[in-house]
């Protein structure tokens, strides 16, 4: 039994306006945006999963790269400006040690690196066999912000908002077109997709457009003969660009085929082979022209994989002993439901069981049996791509991460199910019927409580992992002190942050906090600043025109200065407001005007009373 030309619960009518399930979809999309956005904030650079790859690649991409280069044979990579490379050295050290946070001081000098016009060749091999049409967004933030001259850190927070806008975008439209099940919409709501979609990585947008991929489907399934090409090109395109990037995801290119048999349309069928065979030959030339550093990727790839087809038995062993040791299969349904970072940011132990015992019924209350049997075919079919999918996941892992002689194979993620976990859900729940009307609020009222609970669980582990210390410091309490008072013979040292001595910026004026102790001072102070290369200049203020714990603002002739101090001019007395970041790191509260019109504080200063930032 099946439905011709029905309208499916959920999907938007035009001739009266979008359903209810239709709206929660949007709904849920923008609350996604939200969230995802939020956690582009407070995520720090370069802190997901092979995430400097992927951003080394979207910028040879904004360059207009498609394809990586060796010379030699050579890694295989492409060029990349310095600044970049620098920007990405102050979080390295960051990168899979739970124990190192990110300070403030490195995010304000992280801030300052500006594009610097020169390149050097940078190895990216990873990325080689991704087709590189899904990193468009993240692309253009980088290519807008180098033409905007942003700094590298606007430019990399520009290239995330638009990934992630692109993201729910794209789901929006997959919402449009099609109602998607609950479960997917759970699925969606998982701790490790907030965090991969908040980050500059494939991740996202490949899920995403997965997601439309098979919207599109279940539109064809729906309207048959009938199938608009708007819809099947769409149906088309999102799952080749998904092939073509997540090389386990080939066999999903049999559905295109089970759309074109429903649609007995061969110009459809037509389309299907053109996807296959660009996909294919994608692959194949970037298998053979991709060559990754030495190591234990650099083994004979195709020798390896003629090896398990030619002795299937091999694999199959080497699959059993994998699935049937709990640890590991504990490991994948830990880093399915979310392990964030560089796998060195677990949520909260007692969490994972919540989260699955929620995604379990998200799944038993959008379950429709009349959705289940309808089309027999194209759901095998769907079941058919997802073992498929499974098994070139472990084969493809097994070829080209897992050593020889290993009794197991090494380096699969539970991350790497999720886009077979979305096709089983379409496959089990996605139809033209919508479950009952309790099972529907029930799944997506669980739906909701899954989005804020992963949220919240989420918010806290990226706290805990990057801003968080385990003990304060005994030197932090207190960090701000006054300096020894002004006296004739002894002037006031004014230390600069790092930022500015390591990349002078020129200054239009420099606001110092400065202590009285509630006294009027008679006499004169002068201020006298110097640049890195010797240029000195030197400006006379009387004390008594100083306020008790407040800036005192001085404009200056546009230099990079780098250092300075305080001297007597007749007058002594005052102290200045210093903050100590770490033992090796004491900084004197200064606020510096740069002549761009932006301004710069040090962190842990209090905040300018009233007259020390500049308007």
């Amino acid at each position: 039994m099946h439905l011709v030309n029905s309208k499916p619960d959920g999907v938007t009518n035009h001739g009266s306006g979008p359903t209810p399930l239709a709206l929660w979809g949007y709904f849920f999309c923008t609350a996604f945006f939200a969230i995802t956005l939020c956690f582009a904030a407070i995520i720090p650079a370069f802190q997901a999963p092979d995430e400097f790859e992927h951003v080394k690649r979207e910028y040879m991409l904004s360059r207009g790269q498609i394809l990586l280069h060796s010379s030699q044979e050579s890694p295989s990579g492409g060029r990349v400006d310095s600044g970049l490379m620098k920007y990405m050295d102050f979080f390295t050290p960051v990168k899979g040690n739970a124990a190192r946070k990110v300070s403030t001081d490195e995010l304000t000098s992280s801030a300052q690196v500006r594009w610097s016009g020169s390149y050097s060749f940078e190895v990216s091999a990873v990325t080689g066999s991704y087709f590189p049409a899904l990193y468009a967004p993240a692309a253009l933030g980088l290519l807008i912000g180098r033409s905007a001259d942003l700094s590298v850190s606007q430019s990399y927070r520009l290239s995330r908002f638009l990934s992630l806008l692109a993201c729910s975008l794209i789901l929006a439209v997959a919402v449009r077109m099609w109602r998607l099940p609950a479960v997917v919409f759970a699925l969606l709501a998982l701790p490790m997709n907030i965090f991969l979609v908040s980050s500059s990585v494939l991740d996202g947008t490949a899920l995403a457009t997965f997601v439309l991929s098979m919207s599109a489907f279940f539109r064809v399934l729906n309207d048959r003969e009938n199938t608009s090409r708007r819809v099947f090109l769409t149906l088309v395109i999102s799952i080749t660009l998904v092939a073509a990037c997540r090389a386990n995801t080939l066999p999903m290119l049999i559905l295109p085929f089970v759309a074109a048999w429903y649609t007995r349309n061969r110009r459809h069928a037509a389309f299907a082979a053109i996807a296959v065979v660009f996909v294919m030959a994608w692959t194949l030339y970037t298998i053979g022209h991709t060559v990754y550093p030495v190591g234990a990727r650099h083994a004979d790839h195709a020798g390896r994989l003629t090896s398990f087809i030619t002795h299937p038995g091999n694999f199959v062993e080497l699959l059993w002993n994998t699935l049937t040791d709990l640890s590991i299969v504990s490991f994948y349904g830990y880093s399915f439901i979310g392990i964030l970072g560089w796998f060195d940011a677990a949520l909260p132990l007692s969490t994972y069981p919540v989260i699955a015992a929620a995604l379990i019924g998200v799944l038993l209350t959008s379950i429709s049996i009349k959705n289940v049997r309808t089309d027999g075919l194209a759901r095998a079919a769907i079941l058919l791509a997802v073992l498929g999918t499974v098994l070139l996941t472990f084969l493809a892992l097994l070829v080209q991460w897992t050593p020889d002689g290993a009794t197991r194979i090494d380096g699969v993620q539970g991350r790497y199910f999720m886009i077979p976990a979305v096709a089983l859900a379409y496959a089990i729940s996605s139809g033209p019927w919508a479950p009952g009307r309790i099972r529907t609020v029930a799944s997506h009222a669980l739906v909701s409580a899954m989005l804020l609970g992963s949220a919240a669980v989420t918010a806290s582990t990226v706290i805990a992992r990057y801003h968080t210390v385990d003990n304060q410091p005994q030197a932090a309490t207190p960090p701000l002190s006054v300096s020894t008072p002004l006296t004739r013979n002894m002037p006031i040292k004014l230390r600069f942050v790092s930022a500015q001595t390591l990349d002078p910026a020129p200054l239009r004026s420099i606001a110092v906090r400065v202590g009285t102790y509630m006294t009027s001072h008679e006499g004169n102070g002068e201020l006298r600043l110097w640049t890195a290369d010797g240029h000195m200049i030197k400006h006379v203020f009387p004390l008594a025109s100083l306020s008790d714990n407040a800036y005192a603002r001085i404009d200056l002739d546009n230099k990079p200065y780098v250092s300075g101090e305080i001297a007597s001019a007749g007058g002594e007395g005052i102290s200045v407001y210093e903050y100590q970041l770490n033992p090796n790191a004491l900084f004197t509260c200064l606020i510096l005007e740069k002549s761009d019109g932006t301004w710069s504080s040090v962190p842990g200063c209090p905040a300018d009373d009233k007259a020390g930032r500049p308007n």
